[in-house]
């Protein structure tokens, strides 16, 4: 599971309430997952815009959705912010 530390989090937080909407989301993605040219993918995702079978982790002010194809690939990463 991926590890979101507490300054990424706070720096999601802060990123959220900017947007002004219910239920604030983000859905992360692995591109191209497998070869060199892999990266992810964060976007802004509402709770009712996440794909079918991808897992929610919720986390205190938002939730993120893990894209079903990349959750093998996103398996102990760590997304910080310094």
């Amino acid at each position: 599971m991926i590890n979101i530390t507490p300054a990424a989090q706070n720096y999601f937080r802060r990123l959220l309430e900017d947007q002004e909407v219910n239920q604030p989301g983000l859905r992360i993605q692995v591109l191209k997952a497998g070869t060199p040219g892999a990266s992810c993918d964060l976007q802004f995702c509402q709770a009712g815009e996440q794909h079918a079978g991808d897992t929610d982790v919720e986390y205190e002010g938002f939730r993120l959705y893990i894209a079903s194809d990349s959750a093998q690939w996103l398996e102990q990463a760590e997304i910080d912010f310094e």
